[in-house]
């Protein structure tokens, strides 16, 4: 091809396939809407389940939807941990009966979508409940 000459005469691809845009976007957005700094406390309990349990790889700790339980990442699995007792660890999905909408459950697809497995480059990113949303 010639310096000069458009790839596009060629049937050369610029541009990433549609679904690629979409996932490529979904990850800017979900980035964008996620980034704020770790409280003292969420600095705290991680610091505290890394020295309790030295064998589990811990991502990310934030604030949940309840009141005294924290989400927990371990790579693409979540569990919730009350801050008083590390020791014990919650399993499965919070549910907002009120609002009738499952608020694990998105965040785990999420996980599971943008974790692309060992070896590949991961881009995990997890958005936590907004400051005045964690009264159960």
């Amino acid at each position: 091809m010639a310096p000069t000459e458009s790839p596009h005469r060629r049937g050369v691809r610029l541009r990433p396939a549609p679904a690629r845009w979409a996932a490529i976007l979904a990850v800017a957005a979900l980035a964008a809407s996620s980034v704020r700094a770790a409280t003292a406390d969420e600095v705290r309990l991680l610091a505290a389940l890394k020295k309790t349990h030295p064998g589990t790889q811990f991502t990310q700790v934030l604030r949940s939807p309840v009141a005294g339980l924290y989400e927990v990442w371990m790579n693409g699995n979540v569990a919730y941990v009350s801050p008083k007792n590390p020791r014990y660890f919650v399993f499965g999905r919070v549910f907002d009966t009120q609002a009738m909408r499952d608020l694990t459950g998105p965040k785990l697809a999420m996980a599971a979508t943008l974790d692309r497995g060992p070896g590949r480059d991961k881009f995990i990113f997890y958005t936590g409940c907004a400051r005045g949303d964690s009264e159960a």
